[in-house]
């Protein structure tokens, strides 16, 4: 009974739509980086998806782009949220492999992918945290058996 509870288990965690973040906290390119400074300080996530409909991508804004921005520029509060985003964005589907998840996110470095519908509009992101949790939810229920 375990081996087939485990097995549907690894089946459903095969796709990153099985575990990527839904609601993503978005905020359009215009809007001034003292909001994106506000919003991260806030909250529990480390980046936010730059998009001025709430679907359309425009850009990421990581929290290593945040460090990186108030480090640099002494008048950081007067930079508008598209002079800091990172705009070469990769993108998947929720029906993406989370291991070609995983190779694209450690080849290029990065710790969070949008993932996109075949509109190309925003269903979600999946990051690095969703990864390590569903390891962790894996390695449990392995343990479990």
């Amino acid at each position: 009974m375990a081996q087939d509870s485990s097995k549907r288990l690894r089946k459903s965690l095969t796709t990153v739509g099985s575990i990527m973040t839904t609601g993503v906290v978005t905020l359009a390119a215009e809007e001034n980086f003292s909001k994106a400074v506000d919003l991260m300080a806030s909250g529990a996530f480390r980046h936010l998806v730059i998009s001025d409909d709430g679907k359309k991508l425009n850009g990421i804004l990581s929290d290593r782009d945040l460090l990186g921005a108030r480090n640099r520029i002494s008048e950081w509060r007067l930079l508008k949220v598209k002079q800091v985003m990172s705009t070469n964005l990769i993108t998947v589907k929720a029906d993406t492999l989370i291991s070609d998840a995983v190779t694209l996110m450690l080849s290029n470095r990065i710790n969070c992918l949008p993932v996109i519908d075949s509109a190309g509009s925003l269903s979600g992101i999946i990051t690095s945290t969703d990864l390590l949790e569903s390891y962790r939810d894996l390695l449990k229920e392995l343990a479990a058996e």
